[in-house]
């Protein structure tokens, strides 16, 4: 079965780890609900392999968003580079106080925090398939891992400038909520049927 599922995600290879997770999602969650004690090694080699491809997908939709060149984002990795060989109040004679102001200031207001989620929403709702219902679980994990991003960006902001962001971890922690309040009060039924037909255990 499993190699079933892999030959059946590679027939697409742009979506491959997509097919992949919802697939292994599906069957770990089906089959171990069931109790079947024969499976339970394979059940658990299923949701590490899911867990693997969530993964992979996180940080590919966060990155598809928010990693253009010139964006909040890409900025602090290189800082997290620079830090890397140097103390914090070293940073900024590499990276001026000034190129961080702008592009802090490019990207502080929350409404642009909030288009960037809300275009993360419509990608994964199109991407994942209502059969699944993995849907919330990855916007779980996707919101989270960005929350945890602005509260580092914070943390090296005032370790290397002394200074904020504009927009505070906790305003995007409160944004994200808020969207997700009004995403998941919808009906999902016209969410996209995904890439393949999914693995239905009779």
């Amino acid at each position: 079965m499993f190699n079933w599922i892999e030959t059946l995600a590679k027939k697409n290879p742009k979506y491959e780890n997509i097919v992949q997770m919802e697939n292994f999602y599906f069957f770990y969650r089906t089959i171990e609900a069931r109790e079947v004690t024969p499976l339970v090694n394979r059940v658990q080699l299923a949701k590490l392999i899911f867990e693997s491809c969530a993964v992979d997908y996180m940080e590919f939709i966060i990155e598809h968003e928010f990693g253009n060149d010139k964006g909040l984002f890409r900025y602090f990795d290189q800082i997290d580079e620079l830090l890397k060989n140097m103390d914090p109040t070293d940073v900024k004679i590499h990276r001026p106080v000034d190129e961080f102001r702008s592009v802090c200031e490019k990207r502080k207001r929350k409404d642009h925090v909030s288009n960037s989620l809300t275009e993360i929403y419509k990608r994964m709702n199109k991407h994942l398939c209502a059969e699944a219902n993995l849907l919330p679980q990855m916007w779980g994990k996707v919101t989270n891992r960005i929350a945890e991003r602005f509260d580092h960006f914070d943390d090296i902001s005032q370790k290397c400038y002394g200074e904020k962001i504009g927009i505070q971890s906790e305003d995007v922690r409160i944004l994200i909520r808020e969207l997700g309040v009004h995403f998941f009060k919808k009906d999902h039924t016209h969410a996209g049927k995904g890439i393949e037909r999914r693995f239905s255990p009779s």
